[in-house]
């Protein structure tokens, strides 16, 4: 049995891939890396412009209802009299935390969060499209 399927392997010609195989394997590769480089860059692209639309907006609408609460009223008592603050210390931070406006500085934030994600993706994508190899 085994002088037989010795000298069937025998009758067996090697397989020579071809030389330009692994070229051909490596450009396939390089390309497919490039197409999920592109795709991650239009997204970061979109991301960025949309952040920015969406920030600006925010910033102008809820920017104002920001400047106009009574969250700085209550700071400038700090200014004006802070003995009167340092002794009532308790009640001044918890009216300063009752008139802080949350909803206003989250809507701001959220545009500028997404922003410095967008902007970390297009730095990460055109970092490895450029300076990474296979």
């Amino acid at each position: 049995m085994e002088k037989k399927l010795h000298q069937a392997f025998k009758k067996i010609k090697e397989l020579d891939p071809p030389g330009k195989l692994s070229g051909i394997v490596l450009h396939s590769i390089r390309s497919e890396i490039n197409k999920q480089t592109r795709k991650k860059l239009i997204l970061s692209y979109v991301g960025l412009a949309a952040s920015l639309v969406v920030g600006i907006y925010t910033t102008v609408t809820f920017g104002t209802a920001f400047l106009k609460s009574e969250f700085w009223s209550v700071i400038l008592l700090s200014f004006s009299d802070a003995g009167v603050v340092m002794q009532n210390w308790g009640d001044f931070f918890s009216s300063l935390m009752e008139t802080f406006p949350t909803f206003a500085v989250a809507a701001i934030l959220t545009p500028i969060f997404t922003l410095l994600l967008s902007l970390g993706l297009y730095l990460d994508s055109s970092n490895r499209n450029y300076n990474k190899f296979i």
